[in-house]
């Protein structure tokens, strides 16, 4: 018994870890708010509130937190592993220097609206603030000549975790107006429009990846520097094929010469774009319902990238579309 009682104090301390510091940077008085919820045991979490830059926390159980840090309006959020993470440094420090947000990845995707004879292009474009301070500014996204209809998805923009005050739209920029981004947090922006011309992609920032996904029917030519990467196929037997170029330079613009063959595109059913049936509902959104469901494969399809980008065994739902290599 004293053996099993030996053993039960040693896990008891292999259990506890070592003191765990938070320190700010930027921190000019006032509270901070700290919290601490266990992703292993939701019963497990500690909130402080203190005035200091710096808060030692002594006899944290080992294993997996979210910490949420809040200060003068900012919020910092991470996860953390104990031990193996011993301390935490937030820069709450601001800067409107809109060169740190670089994109992870960029995807292009090109469809047709053969009712109304309209190319169809979804962009979706994964961010990062890649500097050491919250990013805290407005931030522009350039659109070529000749946009029609423009669709931004805000709730995808929200779900991503920033802080921002309005989306407008002009007829060549989207402008997201009091943007904030934490220190290497990452946001999505997603926009759908319809054009006449031959697509125009610009990559307003400096870019690791960017991808031009197009079905089968529509041949574009590419820079050569794009390769195929693979193809992914949705449910109903449509095949995109996938481009991909890397380490794409801010202020790089790709004129696309794309040439559709009419023989293979399916109708999409939809009236002119611009009206509203009975429902109420925009047709120019219908238009692009076929290509919504790309763009809905396309964000899965980035998440699932990761795994050759960052050497990370990933999986992904990937709404019933296939991926080949």
């Amino acid at each position: 018994m004293k053996g099993l009682a030996a053993v039960m104090v040693i896990l008891a301390l292999v259990s506890v870890a070592g003191a765990f510091e938070i320190t700010l940077e930027g921190y000019d008085g006032g509270n901070v708010t700290v919290r601490l919820i266990s992703l292993e045991n939701q019963n497990v979490s500690k909130e402080f509130t203190v005035q200091n830059s710096t808060l030692l926390i002594d006899n944290l159980e080992n294993g997996t937190y979210h910490v949420i840090v809040d200060y003068n309006g900012l919020r910092y959020t991470a996860n953390i592993v104990v031990p193996e993470t011993e301390s935490l440094t937030v820069n709450f420090e601001k800067t409107d220097d809109v060169s740190v947000i670089e994109a992870d990845n960029i995807h292009y995707i090109l469809n047709y609206d053969s009712s109304n004879g309209f190319f169809v292009v979804m962009e979706v474009l994964n961010l990062r603030n890649t500097g050491n301070q919250f990013f805290s500014g407005n931030f522009t996204k350039k659109l070529p000549e000749g946009v029609d209809h423009l669709f931004v998805d805000q709730q995808t923009l929200a779900q991503s975790g920033v802080y921002f005050e309005n989306v407008t739209q002009g007829d060549d920029y989207i402008e997201i107006e009091n943007l904030t981004v934490q220190p290497n947090g990452t946001f999505t922006l997603a926009f759908m429009y319809f054009t006449d011309a031959d697509p125009v992609l610009i990559v307003d920032h400096p870019a690791k990846v960017l991808r031009v996904i197009s079905p089968e029917f529509i041949t574009v030519q590419l820079p050569e520097n794009f390769v195929q990467e693979n193809t992914i196929t949705n449910s109903e037997g449509v095949v995109y094929r996938v481009y991909r170029t890397d380490n794409v330079s801010s202020g790089s613009v790709f004129q696309l010469q794309a040439e559709v063959d009419q023989t293979q595109v399916s109708p999409t059913g939809t009236t002119q774009p611009g009206n509203s049936d009975s429902s109420g509902v925009d047709t120019t959104l219908l238009a692009g319902v076929a290509l919504i469901g790309a763009g809905v494969a396309i964000l899965a399809y980035s998440r699932f990238s990761k795994k050759g980008e960052n050497g990370e065994e990933e999986e992904e739902d990937t709404g019933g579309w296939e991926i080949k290599e």
